[in-house]
């Protein structure tokens, strides 16, 4: 099952990690530090999306290498919405972390 959820501009100018925690806070999870994620089972908008790329601009990151941050974790920007949304799917918070995590 897919939700929709909205979320602050602070809430989406922070790395990856941090704004996959802030999405689960939002969605009801309890988030600790064995929390990880599925990064595809999260859609955002297009400015969601912008707001995390600055976010790594600001910090002096190329453009290079948010390109794979993005592949590789970053989440689908799929949603066409100027509003600061994102939508989780079922799993996209996972409860067990496998050991090349730990």
């Amino acid at each position: 099952m897919k939700k929709r959820y909205s979320i602050s501009e602070d809430n989406c100018k922070v790395c990856i990690a941090d704004f996959y925690n802030n999405a689960a806070k939002i969605a009801g999870y309890h988030v600790t530090n064995k929390t990880s994620y599925d990064c595809r089972k999260i859609c955002v908008s297009k400015s969601v999306e912008k707001l995390i790329r600055e976010y790594y601009e600001e910090n002096g990151t190329s453009k290079e290498l948010i390109g794979t941050y993005w592949v590789l974790v970053g989440p689908k920007a799929s949603i066409d919405s100027d509003d600061f949304v994102f939508d989780i799917e079922d799993g996209f918070v996972v409860a067990e972390v496998s050991k090349w995590q730990e």
